[in-house]
């Protein structure tokens, strides 16, 4: 498929489903993703939570069937270039992230680059890859592959995973009332196991204790972590599968 037909696709495809996605985020609480956790870290993970294998690259689909490509162990400031089918198209990828059709998120462990194209219009298989000084990480994308996993409901497509819950904390020495209270503005900390504890980022709790964050590209088991002024709290809440549809995940953790 040439470039300036998918770039065609692209601009569809996006017209399309803006609104859908605007609508989609209103609600989000923001996550930041290049926080450092503030309390011990997920259990049997390292301190930071971050990967570190060798170099990798996994595909999976947005709720708009766009592709994502999830890269680890290379950081986005090593990367030089990028690659379609052996050819050199970091021109392209640049003029298309310019253009708002390719999005591209660094991570501390990695990034990832989003192509706003719906996975339908990209049938079979290519070989995507990323460029870093002479050497070049390739891995195949294959449309079919996508679509099954995601109709398989086997959580590795669609992932894309909202984490709400409420954060509580006990009062020492209260003597009236409850001895629980809403933990407002307290930091949260998220870990997903995706083949190892991966750490997602932090949020602030709101003035009722409350959090709603949205998670892309990875769907496990979630770990959260609470903390506010030195009192600390954790929870965990299964994952069992991912599907087209977003899912909901809600952990309440109780700090002491």
């Amino acid at each position: 498929m040439r470039l300036s037909k998918l770039v065609a696709i692209a601009a569809i495809t996006l017209l399309l489903t803006t609104q859908f996605s605007s609508s989609l985020k209103a609600e989000e609480t923001p996550l930041d993703p290049n926080a450092k956790p503030q309390t011990e870290g997920a259990p049997t993970s390292e301190a930071d939570g971050k990967y570190t294998g060798p170099a990798k690259i996994s595909y999976y689909l947005s709720d708009e069937n766009f592709i994502i490509m999830k890269v680890d162990g290379l950081k986005l400031g090593e990367v030089t270039g990028f690659s379609f089918n052996g050819t050199n198209i970091t021109e392209a990828i640049n003029q298309f992230e310019k253009d708002g059709l390719v999005e591209i998120t660094s991570r501390d462990d990695g990034f990832n680059l989003t192509i706003k194209v719906s996975n339908d219009q990209i049938p079979g298989q290519h070989k995507l890859g990323v460029i870093y000084g002479d050497n070049e990480l390739t891995a195949t994308l294959d449309s079919e592959k996508l679509t099954t996993e995601a109709s398989s409901l086997d959580g590795r497509a669609f992932g894309y995973l909202r984490v709400y819950g409420k954060v509580t904390e006990y009062v020492y020495g209260c003597y009236w009332g409850s001895c629980w209270q809403n933990a407002r503005y307290a930091t949260v900390d998220f870990w997903v196991w995706d083949g190892y504890w991966a750490y997602q980022g932090a949020t602030t709790t709101d003035g009722y204790g409350n959090f709603d964050v949205y998670i892309n590209g990875v769907c496990g088991t979630v770990y959260v972590e609470a903390d506010k002024n030195g009192k600390w709290g954790k929870a965990s809440s299964s994952v069992w599968s991912c599907g087209r549809s977003r899912t909901y995940v809600k952990v309440n953790p109780a700090i002491w």
